[in-house]
């Protein structure tokens, strides 16, 4: 059985999965050579399929194309007419947006108040039309394939668990993802959150999820450039909801999750103007004193980035252990698990805690992560592979 995964977000990437073993894993941005490539817009100008589908034979006898991405549906606020302008309407209206939850419910409810204010999710999505174009140009159309937008996280956790688990000595592991921002898994009922951090059991390699953290931090962003003179915060709601469904604490918020606040620290340093150097930021914080006051330099204010995220993940990977505390295997995934220095702090502060951080973190990995899931899916629809030989080495040891 031969499985092809695509990640169609950032880092994106080709995995070569043949009965259940990944072959290979390539990267498109070093096929084309053009750091940071972005998918959305090479593919929806040039109407042509990725590079390095092409190039490793990555089209041929294959059983299925599956793809991942970090989900680009969007929604569109809007303030009609001069209305905004005016103290009185806009000092009740903010009030009123800040006061809960950006919900499908709470956005209808807000429509009735204020005739002046809408929203739209429009029906096209880019995530599909990428999708389009791999398949037409590099497959055939009987071409069976497979595209969830809801399973960011989850790719993550099967790709971490892949590398990581042991099946002979290691029944079980807890998964911690956290990144700038994943899929909208409740769109339909909190339209705009994105996953920021998420922890999974680890029952023999297959993610449950126990726990996720969605932000809407994104579009909030969106909403407050509708309001004059705006600051960028000034439409968050600094009260949660939580939930419990399907079994598990879901948490909606309107902060940010630290990759977020990485990125945006790497846009106001001037290290990427669209704030995609965040691993700059953190090697900086390497050269940062925060016992010097009253300097505010590059160095220093990373530091103190990187502190604050410390401080936070810890809460994170307590919640983890709290939801299973006989477990003491903890992997981590999801772009923020490249912060290098925070991974050798949590060795320090948890002795007794057994980390391991997936080799391909990035978004590159929901390539191998997809192509996991669907070689799973496959084998219950009665697909068969050609070799159930090989076992993959733990790494506990």
């Amino acid at each position: 059985m031969r499985i092809i995964g695509v990640n169609i977000s950032h880092d994106t990437s080709v995995s070569e999965l043949v009965d259940g073993r990944i072959l290979n894993l390539y990267e498109e941005e070093r096929c084309v050579r053009e750091k940071y490539y972005d998918p959305n817009k090479a593919l929806l100008e040039t109407y042509q399929g990725l590079l390095a589908i092409d190039r490793y034979d990555l089209d041929k006898d294959v059983d299925r194309v599956c793809f991942a991405t970090f989900d680009r549906r969007i929604v569109s606020y809007h303030i009609n007419g001069l209305v905004k302008y005016e103290t009185k309407w806009l000092r009740k209206f903010l009030a009123d947006v800040t006061s809960k939850q950006l919900s499908k419910t709470r956005l209808d409810e807000l429509v009735e108040i204020y005739p002046e204010f809408n929203y739209k999710i429009p029906k096209i999505n880019e995530d599909e039309d990428i999708v389009d174009i791999i398949l037409k140009e590099q497959y055939k159309e009987s071409q069976s394939f497979h595209l969830d937008t809801s399973k960011h996280h989850e790719y993550h956790a099967w790709s971490g668990g892949y590398f990581a688990y042991d099946q002979d000595e290691v029944e079980t592991a807890m998964c911690i993802v956290w990144d700038g921002g994943g899929a909208q898994s409740f769109f339909e009922t909190y339209p705009g959150y994105q996953e920021i951090e998420s922890i999974y059991k680890m029952d023999k390699g297959v993610p449950t999820l126990k726990y996720q953290v969605l932000s809407n931090h994104r579009v909030v962003g969106d909403l407050s450039a509708t309001v004059p003179n705006k600051t960028d915060d000034c439409c968050v709601c600094y009260t949660d909801d939580t939930e419990v469904i399907d079994g598990a604490e879901i948490v909606f918020t309107s902060r940010p999750s630290m990759g977020m606040n990485f990125s945006q620290m790497s846009y106001a340093l001037g290290t990427d103007e669209q704030g995609r150097a965040a691993g700059k930021v953190m090697g900086m914080a390497s050269y940062g004193r925060t016992d010097k006051e009253y300097i505010f330099n590059r160095y220093n204010v990373s530091q103190l980035l990187e502190q604050k995220s410390f401080e936070h993940s810890c809460t994170i990977i307590d919640k983890a252990l709290a939801l299973d505390p006989t477990n003491k295997n903890i992997i981590l995934s999801g772009g923020f698990s490249l912060n290098c220095t925070n991974n050798y702090r949590y060795v320090e502060k948890y002795p007794d805690v057994n980390f391991y951080v997936d080799p391909v973190c990035h978004d590159g990995g929901t390539a191998i992560g997809v192509a996991l899931e669907n070689y799973l899916m496959m084998q219950e629809e009665g697909y068969e592979s050609s070799d159930e030989s090989y076992v993959k080495k733990g790494v506990w040891s």
